[in-house]
């Protein structure tokens, strides 16, 4: 309805007259505190979550890809609870009350500052690529395409 002129999102859902550019590749890893069980692994599979408490956004489990893509297929639903906040989700895992997916980028900057680790969601880890979607009559506005090359020279 006009009222958006970019979306960043990692979804491609087709729609007719959205066109998706790439952005930027990321991975989906598991964040866990450094006392956690997990963290003496480099990456974890599936079953290695099954008694984990994992802690999410809140956005159905069905649009998480590490319900979607990663623990589903595995057959694996474990215990799960969702929170508003990332500072409160980050101090949970700190204290190592649950764990949690984020992209990489960003759980690499909290792994500098905090005592958790990082480990991939399976032995291949979970990529993921975030797209600008747009409208096609939108394609060769200035703007949108001067976003869209400097999302691409930023990489993080």
């Amino acid at each position: 309805n006009q009222h958006i002129d970019l979306l960043v999102t990692p979804d491609k859902l087709v729609t007719q007259g959205i066109q998706y550019a790439p952005l930027l590749d990321y991975e989906l890893v598991l964040m866990v505190a450094n006392e956690h069980p997990l963290a003496t692994k480099s990456f974890v599979v599936a079953e290695d979550l099954a008694d984990s408490l994992l802690l999410t956004f809140p956005v159905a489990p069905a649009r998480l890809d590490v319900f979607s893509q990663f623990l589903q297929p595995a057959g694996i639903l474990p215990a799960s609870k969702q929170i508003q906040s990332l500072e409160i989700m980050l101090q949970m895992v700190i204290l190592n009350r649950g764990v949690t997916v984020l992209p990489d980028w960003l759980a690499r900057e909290i792994a500098d500052k905090e005592a958790v680790t990082i480990c991939r969601l399976g032995l291949e880890g979970l990529p993921k690529t975030l797209f600008a979607a747009i409208r096609e009559s939108d394609a060769d506005i200035n703007y949108i395409q001067e976003f869209i090359t400097l999302s691409r020279c930023h990489q993080l």
